[in-house]
């Protein structure tokens, strides 16, 4: 009697047996195809992204321009250099003259076939005349030389400084106030009015063909559990994330709607991890590359999408620091206990922030 009930135990565990087995099926494939991506993306297709390196958006046509924002220094000025590499004019705006002219410098000595201008713009002004005016000199810089505008490149920022930590009451609340107005007209304001007005002309310009693209850089900030210290920076970069890929979204939309009779625009957000810039104030390290080798894989990785892709973490340190990170926060069960707990604490051992306090 007793082998019998066994028996009829045993038979009664094989239909939930079998859910797991194609449940655990099922998510082995889906790692699989994610697996083989990767190393179609990251490996394999590699020959064919510098054989055909953006020519979707005029790359050595010798007729495309691209508008590079933040370009002084850093990543942009990272951009600015490698795109000049593919043969795109640029036009560099910023807010420093002489960076500027620096910059303009960097790019000639790459490609002196490149044309490579420079506009002044002071990103925290978002009044209409002075987006408007960015733009304007750019279409007449194109227009002087038989080109058009294919690429925009939002990259500016702005971070909130050292010592303006959004929970410290003793700063004056004036500063605090500049802060926070300086971080989300830079970060987010400056970049939605240049789009609006890039994609108006692109889209409105007569005879026009050919894709278009707008690169806005976000951070990894936006997408790690919780960023001390960088609240309000991580939310800007947050909304510069979402507002691309709902706008990829919206364009897609249009264009289906249409039947494809309007121009294809790809929207893409891009997440930078450690960069060595000015902005970061780092130097290359084993999870910090240099500008030059982060623009090199924004381009890369844009190349071997084909346009499909939206969302970037397109250096494979940053990737896999983000990896490592988000591994991490998976760790601890609660998440409250990671953002209030954790995350505080390790930064306290740091010893970065031992002098932030907050007073009654």
């Amino acid at each position: 009697m007793n082998n019998g009930g066994g028996g009829a135990g045993s038979r009664s565990c094989w239909p939930g047996m079998q859910v797991l087995v194609i449940v655990g099926a099922v998510v082995a494939t889906v790692w699989l195809w994610r697996l083989l991506r990767w190393l179609w993306v990251a490996v394999l297709a590699r020959p064919l992204a510098q054989k055909e390196q953006l020519r979707r958006y005029g790359a050595r046509s010798g007729r495309a321009w691209a508008v590079v924002t933040g370009a002084s220094d850093g990543i942009g000025a990272g951009l600015a250099q490698e795109l000049g590499v593919l043969g795109f004019h640029v036009v560099l705006v910023g807010r420093d003259a002489e960076k500027l002219a620096a910059a303009q410098a960097a790019v000639c000595t790459l490609n002196e076939a490149v044309e490579v201008v420079w506009v002044v713009s002071e990103a925290a002004d978002v009044s209409v005349e002075n987006v408007r005016g960015v733009l304007e000199q750019a279409q007449e810089a194109a227009a002087r030389h038989g080109g058009e505008l294919r690429i925009l490149v939002n990259n500016v920022g702005q971070g909130q400084g050292g010592k303006q930590r959004l929970g410290d009451l003793s700063l004056p609340e004036d500063a605090s106030m500049d802060v926070i107005d300086r971080v989300l007209r830079v970060n987010c304001v400056y970049a939605v009015q240049l789009t609006r007005l890039f994609l108006r002309h692109v889209l409105e310009r007569p005879g026009s063909a050919g894709a278009v693209l707008v690169i806005n850089v976000a951070s990894c900030a936006a997408l790690v559990p919780a960023t001390p210290f960088s609240a309000l920076y991580a939310a800007s970069k947050a909304f510069n994330r979402a507002f691309s890929l709902a706008l990829a979204g919206e364009l897609a939309c249009k264009r289906l709607l249409h039947h494809d009779h309007v121009r294809p625009v790809d929207v893409v957000a891009v997440s930078p991890g450690f960069v060595e810039s000015r902005l970061t104030g780092m130097a290359k390290s084993p999870l910090c590359c240099t500008a030059r080798e982060h623009a090199r894989a924004v381009l890369d990785r844009i190349t071997r999408s084909r346009g499909r892709a939206i969302d970037l973490v397109p250096h494979w340190k940053h990737g896999a620091m983000l990896g490592l990170v988000r591994g991490l926060a998976a760790c601890v069960p609660h998440e409250p206990l990671l953002i209030t707990r954790v995350m505080p604490g390790l930064l306290r051992l740091s010893g970065r922030f031992r002098n932030f306090s907050i007073k009654d």
